[in-house]
Order: structure tokens, then sequence, then C-alpha cells
């Protein structure tokens, strides 16, 4: 099991009930709501509020690729089990680049949950 150390700075009870909203609409299990507010936390953010140190998303960005980029694969390879490498490389770089994300992003209003 992978450990992820994200701050533990007080938030908001308007910003936690927002993020709680925000979990349960996505249906996704969390046990720890800082996560997802480290998850939603800018380096911007971070950098203008050192007093209170906060983390922001960097590291959890990072290894969140890594994941996205081991499911994309994994799933491309099941799919289309004749397909040549570089045509699954081409796909996968498609679906993960940042236009892509960033609508799904849009489609799913994630910005509004930003710290910037």
């Amino acid at each position: 099991m992978v450990t992820i150390e994200t701050h533990k700075s007080k938030i908001t009870q308007a910003r936690e009930e927002s993020l709680h909203e925000l979990v349960a609409r996505l249906d996704i299990p969390v046990s720890d709501i800082s996560i997802i507010d480290c998850a939603f936390t800018h380096t911007s953010y971070a950098n203008e509020h050192k007093s209170k140190h906060i983390h922001h998303n960097q590291r959890l960005e990072f290894l969140g690729d890594a994941v996205l980029d081991l499911i994309i694969g994994e799933y491309l390879f099941k799919t289309y089990p004749d397909m040549a490498e570089g045509d699954l490389t081409k796909i996968k770089a498609a679906t993960v680049c940042e236009d892509s994300l960033a609508s799904v992003s849009r489609s799913l209003q994630l910005g509004q949950y930003l710290l910037l």
C-alpha cells in the first residue's frame, strides 16, 4: 500500500463539505478528505500561503500521471490485442494529453474545487 503524506491543515467547513459532495457525486471512496484537498491545491496557492504550510498537488499529480498511464495502457493492451505497440502508444498519448484531460475536467466541473 502506498502512503501519501498530505497537509493536515485545517480546511473550512464549507470547503470540506464541498469536497465531500464532490467525492459523493463521483462515487470515489475516500477515507481522508485532506488528500482530495491537497489534490485540488495548486502550487501557486501553496506558495502564496507559505505561512500556513499548505502542501500542493505536484506529488499527487506525479503519482496520478503514472496510475493513469498504467490504466490506459492496460485497457488498450487488453482491448486491442492485435494492435502494434506504436499505434497503442499514439492512442494512449491522445487519450492522456492535456486537451483531453482538460475536457474531462470541465465536464466534471472540477475547476470550481481548485485553489489557485
